[in-house]
C-alpha cells in the first residue's frame, strides 16, 4: 500500500496553522482582556459638587427643524453625569428670562418641564445668561452655566461685544461659561465627563 502523505500530515499540517495565527489570536485575546478590565468613569463621590444652570432658548425660532427636541434628548443624558451632591437650576428664556426650576438637587422633572415646554417669542440672550448666573451667584464648588441657543439676541442687548462682555466678567468671577447650539448638548456631557 502506498505511503499517504495527507493522512500523516492532517495533525501536523493543523499545528502549524495554528502556531501561524498564534499571533493575530493573542492580540485579539489582549483586546478583549483590556476592553473587559478598563472601568467605566462613574461621578466621583470625593470630587468637588458642581452646580450647573442650563440656560435654555425657548423662542419662537426654537420650534424650527427639531431644535427643542435636541435640547430635550440632551438633557436625557444629564441624570448619568449629575451625583446626589451636584446641584442643578433650568432657566428657559425668550423675550424675557423666567427660572422654570431654581438651583438644587438633581430632579427628574427637569425632562417634564422641557417636556412641557412651548417655544415662542422674541430672543434676549443678555437675560437668560444673567438669570442663570444669578442662580450660581452664592453655589459652592464649580459653577457651570450652560447657554443654548439657535441664534442671536434680536430683542434686549443687541450688541454682541456686550454679551462678551458680561460672559468674561463672570468667568473672571470663578464661573464656567459655555455656549452651544440645540444639537452639540448631547455630545457636552460626554466631553466633560462625570460630574458635569
Amino acid at each position: 500500500m502506498p505511503w499517504s502523505l495527507h493522512a500523516d500530515c492532517t495533525p501536523v499540517c493543523d499545528s502549524l496553522f495554528v502556531l501561524r495565527q498564534l499571533p493575530s489570536l493573542l492580540a485579539i485575546g489582549l483586546w478583549i482582556f483590556l476592553l473587559a478590565s478598563t472601568p467605566r468613569a462613574e461621578p466621583s463621590p470625593t470630587a468637588d459638587p458642581v452646580s450647573v444652570a442650563l440656560v435654555v432658548d425657548l423662542s419662537g425660532s426654537m420650534a424650527l427643524e427639531g431644535r427643542i427636541d435636541e435640547v430635550r434628548r440632551g438633557v436625557a443624558g444629564l441624570s448619568e453625569h449629575l451625583r446626589p451632591r451636584d446641584r442643578i437650576a433650568l432657566v428657559g428664556f425668550n423675550h424675557q428670562a423666567q427660572v422654570l426650576l431654581p438651583l438644587g438637587p438633581p430632579d427628574p422633572v427637569i425632562q417634564t418641564l422641557l417636556a412641557a415646554a412651548e417655544p415662542e417669542g422674541a430672543t434676549d440672550l443678555h437675560a437668560g445668561v444673567m438669570a442663570g448666573a444669578s442662580q450660581l451667584a452664592r453655589a459652592e464648588g464649580r459653577r457651570r452655566l450652560i447657554l443654548v441657543r439657535d441664534g442671536p439676541s434680536n430683542v434686549g442687548v443687541l450688541d454682541p461685544a456686550a454679551l462678551e462682555r458680561t460672559i468674561e466678567a463672570l468667568e473672571a468671577e470663578g464661573m464656567e461659561v459655555v455656549v452651544l447650539s440645540p444639537e452639540e448638548l448631547a455630545a457636552e456631557w460626554e466631553s466633560v465627563g462625570p460630574g458635569v
